[in-house]
């Protein structure tokens, strides 16, 4: 109703009050947002588009008054949309049936090429079987020409003709095979025009009746229509202008709607970026004001927090001390033994080298010089001279090496006993004292906790400090020697790992 619309527009763009001015918070002045929709405005642009369409909607009704009173136009008016209905309808229907003829024009030349080119072929196929009309024809000739080529001796050049005679029916079988489906086709071409042509005609007697009621339903029309301009009221323009003022109307209604639209977008766009900025505002200044209290705790906690570090990392890896032990015992045995087996090999070469005798390896009847020391003639000498002499050379016993017990540095010791592994004395051994320190460091690596760091409460602290002191008090009650055999191995431990680190960093 225009009076519904009236009121709803005149709700929608109630101007309100400019808002006095107010200080912006603080997360309102965060750089980089978006601009503040400007609701005093939109109101405004709204409340003349409402007066504008306002003015429309009275303009309409006066142009409707105009008409007269509405129940006799309504009749003429129902009247003549009937007949455009009817009209339209036959029209339709008209269109229907000239399209469907034009199919059927369409498919009845397809039916007429196809028929013609059968035609066409049947003609060929007819010309090459040279009088052949049946399958049992051709057959019979078949078997008078393959007994007579049988039968006749008529040499090479009959047998030829023959041949080619046969191959003729061959072929003329085949035609005719061809020729069958070819009649079949034609005579259902020509049925199925037939039937087109009918189907055609009825199409053309359906137009023509539909052409004859259109135009008596338009000659109604007409005359209705005449009827209406004799009383003097030209409804049609009238008709046209109130079409114009709705196509108005709609244009401002769609207007406002996209304008609403729009405000109603950037107000949420506003609100969810205000929301926004407001959250991250009050999460820096929360991660402000915790920074600031860790910072102050932290300054005021500072040894005591270091101790917890200190203690939670020996919580996590409780046998840090021995895991450095073993690696730096193997690198120490890997690299001892490296050099055993050369310092073995070095003491092999020379033994070789002075158990060296050339003389085994001279021809027969050679004579090995002295480098100018002088020797007795073997003619002077005694039966068997040289040779002899030789043979005493040889015949002396090698000294077979003896097994080396190895020597181990002291700082090396103290990280054994660290471990509580057994020096490796021979060479033979190291291979197995290896062994067993890669399993003593992967049975320490099973302890290492792996996380976060943990660090305990003060209760905590003050029972594990109470622990920690009666553990040591019954230690030393126990064998004091041994701990400070223990401490002392710890101690020597400890630094012979951080000088065997240095040594690593400095390679």
């Amino acid at each position: 109703m225009p009076g519904k619309e009236i009121m709803s527009g005149t709700a929608d763009v109630a101007v309100a009050t400019p808002a006095p001015s107010r200080r912006m918070p603080p997360w309102l002045l965060t750089p980089g947002g978006p601009k503040e929709p400007n609701t005093a405005e939109f109101r405004a642009k709204m409340a003349a588009l409402a007066e504008e369409k306002r003015t429309l909607l009275t303009e309409v009704r006066q142009l409707r008054a105009s008409l007269g009173p509405r129940e006799g136009r309504e009749a003429t008016d129902n009247e003549l949309a009937e007949l455009r209905q009817r009209m339209s309808d036959i029209d339709a229907r008209r269109k229907m049936e000239q399209e469907m003829r034009f199919k059927k024009n369409e498919e009845i030349q397809r039916v007429q090429k196809l028929h013609d080119e059968r035609q066409s072929r049947l003609r060929e196929l007819s010309e090459d079987l040279g009088g052949f009309t049946t399958l049992k024809e051709i057959d019979n000739a078949i078997a008078l020409i393959t007994r007579k080529m049988e039968t006749s001796g008529g040499g090479l050049a009959a047998e030829k003709r023959t041949v080619r005679q046969l191959s003729k029916l061959e072929e003329a079988k085949r035609y005719l095979v061809e020729l069958q489906p070819l009649t079949e086709a034609i005579t259902e071409a020509k049925h199925r025009e037939a039937m087109l042509q009918r189907e055609w005609q009825e199409i053309n007697d359906r137009i023509r009746s539909l052409w004859s009621e259109y135009n008596e339903q338009r000659a109604t029309k007409q005359q209705k229509e005449q009827e209406i301009r004799i009383t003097g009221v030209n409804r049609s323009e009238v008709y046209k202008k109130c079409e114009e003022i709705s196509a108005k109307i709609n244009k401002l209604s769609e207007e406002m709607n996209r304008m609403r639209e729009e405000h109603n977008k950037a107000m949420e766009a506003w609100n969810a970026w205000r929301e926004e900025a407001r959250a991250k505002y009050l999460a820096k200044m929360e991660a402000e004001r915790k920074e600031r209290q860790r910072r102050y705790l932290e300054r005021k906690n500072a040894a005591k927090l270091e101790e917890k570090r200190a203690r939670a990392l020996r919580r996590q890896n409780p046998y840090e001390v021995e895991i450095e032990a073993c690696k730096t015992l193997l690198r120490y045995v890997q690299d001892h033994k490296v050099m055993v087996q050369r310092e073995e090999a070095e003491l092999a070469r020379k033994q070789a080298a002075a158990a060296f005798d050339p003389s085994k390896f001279l021809p027969e009847g050679a004579v090995l010089l002295n480098d100018g020391k002088k020797f007795s003639d073997s003619r002077k000498g005694g039966a068997g001279g040289k040779h002899k002499a030789a043979q005493t050379q040889k015949q002396k016993p090698e000294k077979a090496p003896k097994n080396r017990v190895l020597q181990h540095p002291e700082d090396k010791i103290r990280l054994f006993q660290l471990v509580n592994e057994e020096l490796p004395v021979a060479l033979a051994a190291i291979d197995e004292t290896m062994e067993r320190l890669r399993a003593k460091q992967k049975e320490y690596e099973s302890h290492i906790k792996v996380g976060e760091l943990e660090l305990s409460s003060d209760d905590e602290e003050d029972e594990e400090a109470q622990e920690e002191e009666g553990a040591a008090e019954a230690t030393e009650e126990e064998a004091p020697k041994e701990a400070d055999d223990v401490e002392e191995v710890t101690a020597g431990a400890a630094e012979a790992v951080t000088q065997s680190g240095q040594e690593e960093a400095t390679v």
